[in-house]
């Protein structure tokens, strides 16, 4: 198991080292396999999903900065604010 994991670069969790073992003729269960790894203290890498949020290299109008870094609005209400981390727009 230990060389299935580090022939993977350590990305293998117990379902894929399981399906390796299973064409290696072992006969296992995934549950096994899963106790297995973390009692050797073996685990699979979680590797982050990237995803672009930024284009900025368009030729679409870009909305004017009105608020110009003046965060002390001179009564309430007159400057709202939020977060548009990532909206699909198209």
């Amino acid at each position: 198991m230990v060389e299935i994991w580090e022939d993977s670069k350590k990305k293998y969790g117990a379902p894929r080292i399981h399906q390796q073992l299973l064409r290696q003729g072992y006969t296992i269960s995934r549950p096994r396999v899963a106790r297995l790894m973390q009692k050797m203290g073996i685990a699979s890498k979680i590797r982050r999903k990237w995803v672009v949020t930024t284009d900025s290299k368009h030729d679409r109008p870009v909305a004017p900065n009105l608020l110009d870094r003046h965060f002390s609005p001179s009564h309430l209400g007159q400057v709202w604010v939020s977060d548009i981390t990532y909206l699909p727009s198209e």
